[in-house]
């Protein structure tokens, strides 16, 4: 039996129903979006009957039609591609200035034919078999995540929760990469109440529709391996080694391959998997992806890190600015607001 079978009989008897999967993007986005499909069709072993859905939240007609020539490739898979009214979304904590980090919450409405998905976010890149996760069971939970690599806990990130409460110490899962339950969560309100959340709390959604859905989803959550969603914000060693190549690397954080040049081998590997798998690299001539050229690699690190917008209101707060050498009050007051 080749490999090719072995993987059908596997699918057969954990899970018959083709595969669904769905991206969110804008037109800013769209090489995030590009490559992210392409590396699921490279890397994901069975895609037979595959239904990949893309919210579309401001893509040009060529940006879709590029999507549309790239899913051709594999012939066993439809691409549906579903404009989104983002009046739905108004009143939620923008991130960069966009609502479509919530598009999310629209699923269950969306796609009223479908009892389960795999939510996938455009900055990650696919190195790993999604057919992994496609087979892993829900086990009696509502949604499959893995541990925020940054928040850890609800009491870092729980607004809704007594930080004192024994609940406070479980675990926070980052949302970039789910296999969502839909029949649960249109049964038990789950999409609804976040985004009624959202809207009605904005100031407590620190980390968008991840801080309510992190809330209602407590004891809920089915744990992943961190392979399934590598988070990273700065360069990492690994970059560069064998075991890089099986991760869903995942671009958290203001700064984006596509959006700022960066010397890390992380960023480096990106780039070189979209010239593999996409093509000439046109994001190159936007202008703002060479703004940060000319930095070296340690400032780079600093910038992307999350802890660099918390550290620039700070010392704003406190004046800290003043007595260091070299700092720059602009380059403070744009890095506060980096995060949202």
């Amino acid at each position: 039996m080749t490999e090719t079978e072995q993987n059908r009989v596997a699918r057969a008897t954990s899970n018959a129903r083709p595969m669904e999967m769905a991206f969110a993007s804008d037109a800013r986005y769209f090489p995030g979006l590009i490559l992210a499909l392409a590396s699921v069709l490279a890397n994901t072993s069975d895609l037979q009957g595959a239904r990949i859905h893309v919210l579309d939240g401001g893509l040009t007609a060529s940006q879709r039609a590029r999507l549309e020539k790239v899913a051709r490739r594999n012939p066993d898979v439809s691409l549906l591609i579903h404009r989104l009214e983002m009046g739905r979304l108004n009143g939620v904590r923008l991130l960069n200035g966009s609502a479509l980090t919530y598009a999310r919450l629209l699923l269950p409405d969306l796609l009223p034919g479908a009892d389960e998905i795999m939510y996938l976010d455009v900055d990650v890149l696919y190195e790993n078999d999604l057919l992994r996760l496609w087979q892993t069971s829900f086990a009696g939970h509502s949604v499959l995540a893995v541990q925020d690599a940054f928040v850890k806990l609800q009491a870092n990130d729980n607004p809704w929760l007594d930080a004192k409460a024994p609940e406070a110490q479980a675990p926070y899962f980052n949302a970039g990469v789910l296999k969502i339950d839909l029949a649960a969560w249109r049964r038990e309100g789950t999409a609804a109440s976040a985004l009624e959340l959202a809207q009605t709390e904005p100031e407590k959604c620190r980390f968008w529709d991840q801080t309510p859905l992190n809330n209602l989803l407590r004891g809920k959550c089915q744990w992943l391996a961190p392979d399934f969603n590598y988070q990273l914000v700065t360069g990492s060693p690994e970059a560069d080694a064998p075991e890089y190549l099986r991760k869903n690397m995942h671009y958290v954080g203001q700064f984006k391959p596509w959006l700022s040049y960066s010397h890390l081998s992380s960023f480096e590997h990106w780039r070189r998997r979209y010239r593999d798998l996409v093509g000439f690299p046109d994001y190159m001539f936007n202008y703002r992806f060479w703004s940060s050229y000319a930095l070296p690699a340690w400032k780079q690190s600093i910038r992307s890190s999350p802890l660099f917008p918390p550290l620039c209101r700070f010392m704003l707060a406190t004046g800290l600015h003043t007595v260091i050498p070299g700092v720059n009050r602009r380059t403070l007051e744009l890095g506060a607001k980096s995060d949202g």
